[in-house]
């Protein structure tokens, strides 16, 4: 009997131990847009054009560990700072638990995006960060103000 009891109770507790390691995203609380503005190395407001996942792999990348991140390529629509070009790419999580932002294709975004540490630094993105859907970023682009670069402008 107390085998079977012992045996009953493994069978709740193992998998709710399961659930219990997997990794989940946590944010800090939300800052001001003029905040995240200063904080970030990028913002600036695109039309996601591509997406697509690869492998990011750590060290040299012959021990075979990594993790998943969606590539997502925007056509710039207007940027208030760190963008060169008409054309960013922003890597970000796939979602479920890695505070993936989830971009869609054909979407346009505002985007605060930080510079990843590293031999071949990226820009990235997350949903603890503003990012958001342009059409729900009213608060954000009216406290920024005009962005001092167009998709159509020349840079300085």
């Amino acid at each position: 009997m107390n085998l079977l009891w012992l045996l009953s109770l493994l069978a709740v507790v193992r998998p709710a131990e399961a659930c219990t390691a997997a990794p989940a995203c946590s944010c800090v609380g939300p800052v001001a847009p003029v905040e995240a503005l200063a904080g970030a190395d990028a913002v600036f407001v695109g039309m996601v054009v591509a997406i697509r996942d690869t492998t990011v792999t750590f060290g040299d990348g012959s021990g075979g560990l990594g993790y998943q991140q969606r590539v997502v390529e925007l056509q710039v629509e207007g940027a208030w700072k760190g963008v060169a070009s008409n054309r960013v790419t922003v890597l970000t999580g796939r979602g479920g638990g890695d505070c993936g932002f989830p971009f869609r294709r054909a979407g346009k975004y505002l985007v605060y995006a930080h510079r990843s540490r590293g031999a071949s630094p990226a820009l990235t993105t997350s949903i603890c960060s503003r990012t958001s859907p342009a059409l729900h970023a009213a608060e954000d682009l009216r406290s920024l103000g005009p962005p001092p670069f167009t998709g159509t402008s020349s840079r300085p």
